[in-house]
């Protein structure tokens, strides 16, 4: 169940995605709320309680998107791409185009975040106190959670806002994405090894629900960092190499005068799921042939040439050999692509198990 997202708004055109895992963090905190709300010095009871402790949810899931949404915006106002915002069980992610930044925009974007934060605290603050009683409350109460939030993120421990700070620094000063991702991961792995013997030692003296926390934040800190620090340096092994390095020999080709009767039988038939590419003069590709497009037109003429019902060229995925990695995989996704010379001849495919196998060889 865990690690689906759906998506439920698009904001300015941006994606807005839930994760799986804000059931937890949701039931978490709404039970927080609901206890806080009615212990002995709030005293509020029943179904007001209840529905405070829903309000007061809302009011911090809103208060995320919005931290996401100043990040976005501000990428907007950088001229960057932002492909979507996804809130999961701590916190939410803006995903926009890594390598469309510069350090500056990297720091303005990231700023951002942890000041709509801070702005937020003092609005719902001033809200608790013009507010009548027990509304005020789950103002308070929010107000205070996006000041530990604010002052929780600007911590200089990658992934956090902090720590993609003082890699905006780093990279500024060194000139280098890979050694500014470098420092802050191992930063960001030492806080969050730093936040598990802490949740250790909690643990020893008995402060369980504190400890566990702790522990579990510090743990996905850590993996995060190292994740990232992984990832960068992956993106350098592909950006320094090109498609023919990783690229598998070409599929078996149809001749595009080949009817599409002997097309079923001697390639098809079998290899349903497979499409091959149609050659003209030797190994020029027009297009490639799937079993759903030759039925399409085979069924009321088995006679026809395979290049009346190929898929043309212009709809499929073409790389050139010399094409950078790193630039094609990020089209390729979960696909596969032909490659081709400058004038069009085939000299290869490549899917995503061929970078992977690329990459296992040379990290």
């Amino acid at each position: 169940m865990f690690g689906r997202t759906w998506q439920i708004a698009r904001v300015g055109g941006i994606p807005v995605r839930v994760d799986s895992s804000l059931i937890i963090i949701a039931a978490l905190i709404g039970y927080s709320e609901y206890s806080n709300f009615t212990d002995i010095a709030n005293r509020v009871r029943g179904g007001t309680a209840l529905l405070l402790a829903a309000f007061a949810t809302i009011l911090f899931f809103l208060s995320i998107l919005l931290h996401e949404l100043a990040h976005a915006g501000m990428a907007r106002v950088r001229s960057i791409p932002v492909s979507g915002i996804t809130l999961y069980m701590l916190g939410g992610a803006t995903s926009v185009a890594t390598e469309d930044k510069a350090p500056a925009d990297e720091f303005l974007i990231t700023a951002v975040g942890p000041g709509t934060s801070f702005a937020l605290a003092g609005v719902l603050w001033a809200l608790s106190r013009v507010s009548g009683y027990p509304i005020e409350l789950a103002f308070r109460n929010i107000a205070f959670v996006n000041l530990f939030l604010a002052v929780f993120n600007v911590i200089p421990a990658f992934p956090l806002d902090g720590g993609r700070l003082l890699r905006a620094i780093v990279w500024r000063l060194t000139g280098s994405l890979e050694r500014a991702t470098v420092v802050a991961g191992f930063v960001g792995m030492a806080f969050g090894v730093a936040l598990i013997a802490l949740g250790i030692i909690g643990t020893l003296r008995s402060w369980w629900a504190f400890s566990l926390w702790t522990v579990f934040i510090g743990w996905f800190l850590y993996s995060a960092a190292r994740s990232a620090v992984r990832q960068q340096r992956l993106r350098r092994l592909l950006a320094d190499a090109v498609v023919r390095e990783a690229m598998s020999p070409p599929p078996r080709t149809i001749p595009s005068d080949l009817t599409l009767m002997t097309a079923l039988d001697d390639y098809l038939r079998g290899h349903e799921t497979e499409q091959f590419p149609v050659v003209e003069d030797t190994d020029h590709v027009v297009g490639v042939l799937t079993m759903e497009s030759a039925s399409e037109i085979g069924q009321h003429d088995p006679f026809r040439p395979v290049r009346d019902a190929m898929v043309p060229l212009p709809e499929i995925m073409t790389v050139r050999a010399d094409e950078r990695l790193d630039s094609m995989v990020r089209d390729l996704g979960s696909r596969s692509a032909l490659v081709l010379t400058e004038d069009g001849r085939l000299i290869g495919s490549i899917r995503p198990v061929d970078v992977n196998r690329w990459l296992a060889a040379h990290r």
